[in-house]
């Protein structure tokens, strides 16, 4: 009996069909997660910068943040700071980076 339900305030002995007009005329299919809550690398993890203004350099994952970024400054985005050479620190986007054989940075 899908589609009907009992009338209130009658002990169940009623019944009758919802007022379907109330229900919105669009749902939404599906929602899309603009930031990723998934990171793949954690502190410590050996990378490579693969694109951007560092492309090739290597470093160390000091943390995962949600800020700007080398490659888009004017935006926010899901990223690394990573540690490179002489401790110089640079925030790159999440899939501007790959891993590397565990060699020293």
């Amino acid at each position: 009996m899908v589609g009907i339900l009992p009338l209130a305030g009658s002990g169940g002995n009623c019944l009758c069909t919802p007022d379907l007009g109330l229900l919105p005329s669009r749902a939404a299919l599906a929602y899309i997660s603009l930031v990723s809550h998934f990171y793949r690398y954690r502190r410590g993890d050996r990378v490579v910068i693969i694109s951007g203004e560092y492309k090739g350099v290597r470093g160390v994952v000091e943390s995962r943040v949600y800020q700007r970024t080398v490659d888009r400054p004017d935006g926010y985005d899901a990223g690394y700071q990573v540690v490179i050479a002489e401790g110089e620190v640079v925030t790159v986007r999440w899939d501007r980076v790959r891993t590397r054989p565990n060699s020293p940075p």
